[in-house]
Parts: structure tokens; C-alpha cells; sequence
């Protein structure tokens, strides 16, 4: 099943979960963060890469907590290796990139509150590469300050096919640099 046949579902069953929930909307986060990182297990030339993830934070409505978060995020992270280059690796048909799309579900941890502290964030969903499309586990923990977020990530997909890399799962590693709003 590939992830596009995912999406619609998957934002309407989670905007859905939200909205029925009794929840504070008063501590409720819109983030946006830029991403570099490597690819940890291609045999390709393990170049840089870059991406950036969107993400909603609410107040835990699954267990109650006065300071955990439950997020929801869309990631995109584009690994170009033998000569391709960012942006252009996406779509000009020749195999020189891992660029993938990762649609997450979280639960973030936090030592206080959302804007100040330390966190960890464990994260799991779907994640779509070209024609691969797999199960992803993206956990991430970090530091926030006065709304900022500065973090490490790791990413980790599991599919039935191989990717372009040549391999039927990657992972990913990096840090994060972010804004949250609200």
C-alpha cells in the first residue's frame, strides 16, 4: 500500500481524535524545524542531508498528564548521493537521492512544560521513499527554550521492498533546529 493512499485517512482520523477530545486550547503548538543528518546505512556515498518536519503539539489527552504532549508531523528529508543535488534529486528521474516523506504520531515527554526543558519524543508512522513505502520510527529528544527546540533525531524505516539505496529499511541520524508557535 503506498503512503498517498494513507494520507486523506490518516489526517482525518487524527483531526477527528483531536477535536473530540476535552482539551485545553490554550497550550496547543504549531512547530516548524530544519533538519540535517546522514544516512547510516546505504552503500551509496553517505552524503549530507537536509529536511525539515511540520508538527502540531496538544495537550495529552490520552493519559492526562499536566505537561506531556501528544504530535502529529509531516517530515521530509531529501539524502542526495553520487553527484545528486538537493531539491533537483527529487524529481528529475535518475536515481541520485533518498528523499522521503514520514507522516508521524508522538508522544513528547517534558521535564516541565512544552516551551522550557528537556524532552524525549518517541515517534512512529509511515514513511513513502519513491516506490518504497514502509513503517518509520522516528524517536527525538532535546532542549527547548523559550519556544525553541534544538534536538537529535534518528530515524529508522522498515518496508517489504528496497528502497533506491538498495536495502528494504534505512535509518537516518541528525539534528534539529526549530520554531514553535503558539
Amino acid at each position: 500500500m503506498k503512503l498517498r493512499n494513507l494520507i486523506v485517512p490518516a489526517a482525518i482520523a487524527a483531526g477527528s481524535t483531536v477535536s473530540a477530545q476535552d482539551v485545553d486550547n490554550t497550550n496547543k503548538y504549531l512547530g516548524v524545524s530544519a533538519e540535517a543528518g546522514w544516512m547510516l546505512n546505504s552503500d551509496k556515498d553517505k552524503t549530507f542531508g537536509l529536511g525539515g518536519t511540520v508538527s502540531f503539539a496538544t495537550p495529552d489527552f490520552i493519559f492526562n498528564s499536566t505537561h506531556n504532549y501528544v504530535t502529529f508531523g509531516a517530515k521530509v528529508f531529501s539524502n542526495p548521493y553520487e553527484g545528486g543535488k538537493f531539491i533537483s534529486n527529487v524529481s528529475n528521474g535518475v536515481n541520485d537521492g533518498l528523499n522521503y516523506l514520514a507522516l508521524l504520531a508522538g508522544y513528547r515527554f517534558t521535564e516541565n512544560n512544552f516551551e522550557e526543558g528537556w524532552y524525549v519524543e518517541p515517534r512512529i508512522g509511515f514513511t513513502q521513499a519513491g516506490p518504497y513505502s514502509g513503517f518509520i520510527v522516528a524517536p527525538k529528544g532535546g532542549f527547548m527554550t523559550n519556544k525553541w527546540d534544538f534536538s537529535l533525531f534518528a530515524d529508522a524505516a522498515f518496508g517489504g521492498e528496497e528502497s533506491n539505496i538498495g536495502k528494504k529499511n534505512f535509518t537516518s541520524a541528525g539534528l534539529s533546529v526549530g520554531y514553535f508557535f503558539g
